[in-house]
């Protein structure tokens, strides 16, 4: 599980590393919230984060919607106490030819994807005292106006899920 971790970290370190990476600054930016529960506790059941994607550029650019719906972020749980990390279960392959089907955001604009954070993966830690982060990796081509191929974007965020005992310790 580690091994795969030190993969996938130093692919997006290597895909933002890319020349076409360096010569283009990021367009995009990503922010997570857990819907219907706005301090993130987990209740013993499957959460739903929602994962605000925002077009930070002054131009608008093309992003493939559908094609991020099915491919959807890459999720890594790490245990605050322990640093201990775990990646949730991927969704299946995603259908490739949508990678190239870009829906246009404008300056400015947002997007929003729903990612299911399973009950299992949480509670795969321990039952009791829950203080975990969430990140959050999305990797997608992005279609600039000025550009005539897509360049990869790398954009992550993380939050903190915490279960209801460890939520009211902290607050004492």
């Amino acid at each position: 599980m580690q091994n795969h971790l030190k993969f996938v970290t130093i692919t997006l370190l290597f895909l933002s590393a890319s020349p076409e990476a360096a010569m283009q600054d990021s367009v995009l930016s990503v922010h997570a919230e857990c819907k219907d529960n706005a301090q993130c506790i987990f209740a013993n059941q499957s959460m739903l984060i929602d994962l605000t994607i925002t077009n930070v550029s002054k131009n608008p650019v093309g992003v493939p919607i559908e094609f991020l719906d099915q491919k959807g972020p890459h999720c890594v749980l790490i245990d605050n106490e322990t640093r201990e990390e775990f990646q949730t279960n991927p969704p299946p392959p995603p259908d490739l030819s949508l990678k190239n089907k870009f829906t246009e955001i404008p300056a400015g604009g947002s997007i929003k994807i729903e990612q299911l954070v399973s009950r299992g993966a949480i509670s795969a830690f321990r039952e009791r005292m829950i203080d975990l982060t969430a990140r959050f990796f999305i990797v997608v081509p992005v279609k600039l106006i000025d550009k005539e191929a897509p360049i990869n974007q790398n954009v992550s965020t993380s939050i903190r899920i915490h279960g209801r005992d460890k939520a009211e310790l902290d607050k004492k």
